[in-house]
């Protein structure tokens, strides 16, 4: 700050985002209207008189009657011409027409004036009719403006002033190996991501919605967001509850910003490597207090198979966010069980593996039941260092620590798991043995994108990268060699004991895991132990994730090898591995990537209104017995004796105006999935109707016997779940102090190095 130049510029930077702040303040929406006289049936199809708009981001509204669910496509496409003389234009996906459905309401982005544009109608043209468009301005091009300033301005200053104390500090050679390692491994693993479309993976669709739900429900007035409002056709899903999506506000709010689905999903994506990549980095930096080691399993961990798998091909974001967090309960677990009470800040060392689960619980619930069951494996196998009463003590704190950073979630879900009869209480039937894999799965090295993942009827042709690659095979081979031959034997100092503890667990680990990986484990057998074990084992559905565990222990597994074969070969021994599992890894992934770039279906999606909003995946959070099949978009309908008089709708909000004209009580079925926490009052003197479940699980509300007026049904969380989102915000605050403190005073493990 005592740089003039420096001043200056952030003074120049500050008033460029002002005047932008500014145009979009004062920014006046418009609305451009074409007549439904200006539409032609052409080539099949219906569309309007060409119009041009100057840049920004539009709504485009068009009120319609038809027949029929998705059967007509409303889009806007731009002339042949236009592309010709300026290049594309344009960028929506649009929205299909619906039976009940009054308008279409999806986004037009226009990057350039130059863009000619009409609106084009396809399908079942017979059976529509629509009114006047209404294309509405709207400020958010100014909100991606100001982000994408701000951002620009931040990595400027970022590196202006790393450029400046590196001139007055110089780094040295190790700390810029480190450096430009990790922006290798970033890179490396965002190849994919450096493409215009999305990779059409088995839960995409699922995500993108779940993104696209956020959004919706921020707009909409809810925070956080509970029932995900656009979904099943506006009657709402409880994704947003039983399914962890604190990291998800981080694409929702480039959405509310402007920016494309697709531009908001890779952004995360992005994100998520970066994440995985430091958090390693700073956890097996923990663990082996060596930087370059930490690196190497930084980046081996990072381009596993297994995650880039999960990422590109399967897109199960909740497991790599997972992955993101498993090195820090790792690195939390060993801090507390390597730890001697007697040293200074030992009682803090539970606010690692406390981040580490709470960052879990907030992402996969079941990583979550996975970790938890490995970590009780390692205290079993290190019984003497778990049952000292500091260190059992530092596992209740941390218990309560992951507690509540998560109970802003964990307590709504508990709620509904208990007491909502969904989908997901009824799955314990579900077997998972016969989609085991085969144990050639964990010898294959070199993966394509695959398409099969059913081994039982198509065998292993085809197959999708269900393995862990050739690095962790090596690995455990060659520490199971150094561990048969002595090498791991001998006299050695308290440091090489810790490391070898730490690897023969690891490796234990890693193989338990890779084993319950298999359709020969029997897991049929023990899910008929009894209802606990039924529930917990048909929640995984895929025995292949237990993967996720081996990938992080046989990481540990590597990193222990480059240390220590320097007992067997004592000169450049550690930098012989440490070099061949680089190249490995390398190779491995980038073969990959190279596959699933080269040979995966990809879509354009740059919002969720043109896929619709009926896709569940297994549906598991829907009301138990609701038949998807009779949803769609309706009105509320009264019973024969209630006259339903005028209604309006704010997405989990429904105002509507009726009365009973009949001698007995009446209802009034509105259409929303009857979840915990909907309530239904008189606007006027706020009293209370009951509510129960209509024939499709759907609200219905009782409506007494004379009653006239404005009935209100919205949803509202109960108090208990607002209390548990106070105890995570100050937890939130409160647990970086605590983890500052606890590094200060040595209460983390500093590097040996």
């Amino acid at each position: 700050m005592r740089n003039r130049k420096f001043r200056f510029v952030l003074l120049v930077q500050l008033a460029v985002l002002a005047i932008v702040a500014g145009i979009m303040m004062l920014y006046k929406e418009h609305v451009i209207t074409i007549p439904a006289s200006d539409f032609r049936v052409e080539n099949d199809q219906l569309v309007s008189s060409s119009f041009s708009l100057p840049r920004g981001i539009y709504r485009v509204l068009i009120p319609y009657v038809c027949e029929g669910n998705m059967q007509t496509f409303c889009t806007v496409t731009e002339n042949e011409d236009s592309l010709r003389e300026g290049g594309r234009g344009i960028r929506t996906s649009g929205q299909h027409m619906n039976e009940g459905g009054s308008h279409t309401d999806f986004t037009l982005w226009v990057d350039h004036g130059k863009a000619s544009q009409r609106i084009t109608l396809t399908g079942a043209l017979d059976s529509m009719q629509i009114a006047d468009v209404s294309i509405c301005s709207t400020r958010q091009i100014y909100a991606r403006d100001f982000l994408l300033l701000a951002v620009l301005f931040v990595l400027m200053d970022s590196l202006w002033l790393c450029a400046d104390r590196w001139r007055e500090y110089p780094l040295c050679v190790e700390k810029k190996t480190i450096l430009a390692g990790l922006l290798l491994i970033i890179s490396v693993s965002s190849i994919p991501l450096l493409n215009s479309q999305i990779y059409a993976g088995s839960d995409v669709t699922y995500h993108l919605l779940r993104i696209d739900n956020i959004k919706d429900g921020i707009l909409s007035g809810q925070f956080p967001v509970r029932i995900d409002p656009t979904w099943l056709w506006g009657h709402g899903y409880a994704s947003s509850v039983c399914y962890g999506e604190t990291f998800l506000y981080i694409p929702a709010f480039l959405r509310i910003c402007g920016f494309t689905l697709q531009e908001s999903y890779f952004t995360f994506l992005f994100l998520l490597n970066v994440a995985t990549c430091l958090c390693s980095f700073y956890s097996f930096r923990k663990l082996f207090a060596r930087d370059r080691v930490a690196l190497l399993c930084a980046g081996i961990y990072t381009l596993s198979i297994y995650r880039l798998y999960k990422m590109y091909n399967w897109n199960a974001l909740g497991e790599v966010q997972a992955m993101v967090f498993l090195p820090l309960i790792l690195a939390g677990a060993y801090e507390i069980l390597a730890g001697e009470s007697s040293e200074e800040g030992y009682h803090r060392r539970w606010v690692l593996l406390a981040i580490g689960f709470g960052g879990l619980i907030q992402c996969h619930l079941l990583s979550c039941e996975m970790g938890v069951f490995f970590l009780a494996v390692v205290c079993i196998f290190q019984w003497r260092r778990f049952l000292r009463p500091a260190a059992v003590w530092n596992f209740v704190k941390a218990v309560l620590g992951s507690f509540a950073l998560s109970a802003w979630f964990a307590v709504p879900c508990l709620d509904y798991l208990l007491n909502v009869d969904m989908v997901i209480g009824h799955v314990s039937a579900r077997t998972i043995q016969e989609v085991g894999l085969y144990p050639a799965n964990l010898f294959v090295y070199f993966f394509n994108r695959g398409s099969n993942r059913d081994f039982e009827n198509l065998g292993m042709q085809d197959m999708e990268a269900l393995g862990i690659g050739a690095v962790f095979s090596v690995a455990g081979l060659a520490l199971l060699l150094l561990w048969f031959f002595g090498a791991l034997e001998g006299q050695k100092t308290d440091v090489e004991r810790k490391t070898d503890r730490l690897g023969k667990t690891a490796l234990f680990g890693g193989i338990l895991a890779m084993i319950m990986s298999l359709s020969v484990f029997p897991w049929n057998r023990l899910q008929q132990m009894g209802s606990v074990a039924a529930t917990l084992i048909s929640s995984i559905q895929y025995p292949n994730r237990f993967l996720m565990i081996a990938t992080i222990f046989m990481t540990v597994v590597a990193g222990v090898v480059v240390i220590r074969v320097d007992t067997v070969v004592p000169h450049g021994g550690k930098q012989i591995c440490a070099i061949a599992f680089a190249v490995m890894a390398l190779l491995s992934a980038h073969f990959y990537m190279s596959s699933i770039v080269l040979t995966d279906s990809a879509f354009e999606m740059y919002d969720t209104s043109g896929m619709g909003t009926g896709y569940l995946s297994g549906g598991e959070y829907l009301r138990y017995g609701a038949q998807t099949s009779l949803y769609g978009y309706t009105e509320p309908v009264g019973s024969e004796e209630v006259v339903v008089e005028e209604v309006s709708r704010n997405h989990l909000t429904y105002r509507i105006l009726l009365k009973n004209t009949g001698k007995a009580d009446g209802y009034v079925d509105i259409p929303l999935q009857n979840y915990k926490g909907y309530v239904a009052r008189d606007e006027a003197s706020g009293m209370r109707f009951a509510m129960e479940d209509n024939d499709n699980m759907d609200v219905r509300v009782r409506v007494p016997e004379g009653y006239q007026g404005e009935v209100i049904v919205e949803f509202l969380p109960p108090v208990h779940w607002r209390f548990a989102e106070i105890l995570s915000l100050v937890t939130y605050v409160t647990l970086p102090l605590v983890f500052l403190l606890a590094k200060r005073s040595g209460g983390l493990a500093r590097s040996r190095e």
